[in-house]
């Protein structure tokens, strides 16, 4: 390997990881938070989270169940019907913008902040 080959490496991992920092700092985690359960691509229930909240929901449609429990802050999918248990094993989520999938039971969990007003118009989506 030339020098120049080692500049640009050590380049790349430099920028992957800024990249993959930055979008924690970027995305702001203050504020109101909400809980969004889909299934089958369809709002079945939203939960506002704090400190405090302590709750568990159930989602049953045609292809399974699924189990969630909202701790505080954080969400997880405590059981679910499916075969492989991937959306159970993956453990719980904290974060404005992260989500849970079950697939096999098209069941989805998302932490959305929390919007007070309407967003104004602006020239963009005008």
């Amino acid at each position: 390997m030339k020098k120049g080959d080692i500049i640009i490496i050590i380049a790349a991992i430099l920028l992957a990881a800024a990249l993959y920092l930055g979008f924690d700092l970027l995305v702001p985690q203050d504020g109101q938070r909400e809980v969004v359960i889909k299934s089958e691509g369809v709002e079945v229930t939203r939960l506002a989270v704090d400190a405090t909240t302590s709750a568990s929901y159930t989602v049953e449609n045609s292809y399974g169940d699924n189990t969630i429990y909202v701790e505080g802050l954080s969400v997880h999918m405590h059981e679910a019907s499916c075969k492989n248990q991937v959306c159970v094993t993956d453990g719980e989520i904290d974060k404005i913008g992260q989500s849970l999938v079950c697939l096999p039971n098209r069941v989805t969990v998302e932490i959305v902040g929390k919007q007070d007003e309407e967003p104004e118009v602006d020239g963009v989506s005008y």
